[in-house]
This record gives structure tokens, C-alpha cells and sequence, in this order.
């Protein structure tokens, strides 16, 4: 059970269009999603929104938390958290979901992905350039040119500043299973199957991934 809620327009930012409210341990009655209606409820067609609830609902977070709650053996999982993991899954899981779309090639939906691709791991090698090597913004823009225009660049600079390694979490921990589905594909061949590779990687919960890699490598043993 869920149902989405419009955010109050003094708790809306024009950069978030969606999120997920994880049920309380003690209750998961009602799964909750809060819905930006000021800056995107006219957008609701649109392929960007729909890989956003993709990500917050279903197969997304809301998947994640509704599997934990179905499938944890002991209390104590529910409070571990891995963000990479977490974050990395739904990101994954958002371009995984264009698949289901009907009349739409699959070429266009790799093209689709691959120039998403580009774009987080741009994000995620200024992210590094900025909160590990410390760039000044000078040097920033003078390391990846004037491509957003020169307003645009500044306000990069200062998110990454100000929220260091979050996009990482997203971005890389997507890149991390990916490379994990690749290795499993070529392992199993036509043996590969889609669900039980996907309960190889949520099956332990929101873990580091060591733990998530030892069950790809159990899943592959177990099928080969």
C-alpha cells in the first residue's frame, strides 16, 4: 500500500521532483511519497519523471524497504545502511526500468542511458576534484570549461561543496552494480536470470559491497 502526497510549496526546492518515506519499523501499513506539484505537476509525462518514481517507488527504494521487510531474519538489519548500496540499487534500477516502456527501441533507451552515464560520472570527477583535491572554483572552471555557462558552473561548485560525496553514493554505487551484473552476464550466459540476480543483491540488505560482491560470487557458484 502507498499513496503520494504533494509537498507543501514552502518545503519544495526546484531541485528535487520526488522522494520516499521509509515506513517506521513498528508500522508498514502505508508506504508514503512526497511529490514536488509546484515545479513538476505539469511534467508528469515525461521520461525523467517517470525513472524518478522509478527510483522512489517501485522498483526503486520502496521495492528495497518492502523486500527488507519481507525477507530480514533479524531486527538489527534494519539498521544498517550502506548509502552506496542503497542509492546506487534505485540509480540502477531507474535505467533498468525505461526497459519496460512500450514503443520505444532499445537502442534509444541505451543511448538514453549512456549520456546519463556521462553526465553522473562528469559529477562525480568534480566531486572529487573539489571536496578531495580542493579545487578553488577558479581552478574548477578552468578545469572543465564554461559547458553549463559560467553562472551555472558556480552554482555546481557550491552543491558539491556543500553536500561533498553525495553524489557519489548514487552514481558510483550504480556503476558498482552494473559492473556486477556485467560479471555475472558473462559468467552465466544464458543462465543469467534477472529476478534471482537481483535477490542476490538485496538479499543481505543495505551492506558495504564486500558483503554485496560475496553474494554476486555465491549467486554465479550456485548457477554455473
Amino acid at each position: 500500500e502507498y499513496n503520494i502526497q504533494d509537498l507543501p510549496d514552502e518545503q519544495c526546492s526546484p531541485s528535487v521532483v520526488a522522494y520516499y518515506v521509509p515506513t517506521p519499523i513498528d508500522d508498514n501499513s502505508t508506504n508514503q511519497m512526497r511529490f514536488n506539484q509546484r515545479d513538476y505537476g505539469q511534467e508528469t509525462t515525461t521520461v525523467d519523471f517517470y525513472t524518478t518514481f522509478c527510483h522512489e517507488g517501485i522498483p526503486g527504494h520502496m521495492y528495497q524497504h518492502a523486500y527488507n521487510r519481507q525477507n530480514f531474519q533479524y531486527d538489527i538489519q534494519h539498521l544498517l545502511d550502506c548509502s552506496a548500496f542503497t542509492e546506487g540499487f534505485a540509480s540502477y534500477i531507474q535505467g533498468r526500468s525505461l526497459y519496460d516502456l512500450e514503443n520505444v527501441s532499445k537502442s534509444s533507451i541505451r543511448s538514453y542511458n549512456a549520456l546519463n552515464n556521462i553526465n553522473n560520472y562528469l559529477i562525480c570527477m568534480m566531486d572529487i576534484d573539489i571536496n578531495y583535491n580542493g579545487l578553488s572554483l577558479e581552478e574548477f572552471s578552468e578545469m572543465y570549461g564554461d559547458m553549463f555557462g559560467q553562472d551555472a558552473m558556480e552554482g555546481i561548485y557550491n552543491q558539491l561543496c556543500d553536500i561533498p560525496g553525495t553524489f557519489l553514493s548514487y552514481y558510483y554505487g550504480a556503476y558498482r552494480i552494473e559492473k556486477l551484473r556485467d560479471m555475472a552476464e558473462e559468467e552465466l550466459g544464458d543462465k543469467f536470470d534477472e529476478v534471482k540476480f537481483h535477490d542476490a543483491l538485496l538479499k543481505y540488505g543495505s551492506m558495504n559491497f564486500e558483503i554485496v560482491e560475496n553474494s554476486i560470487d555465491q549467486y554465479i557458484a550456485e548457477n554455473e
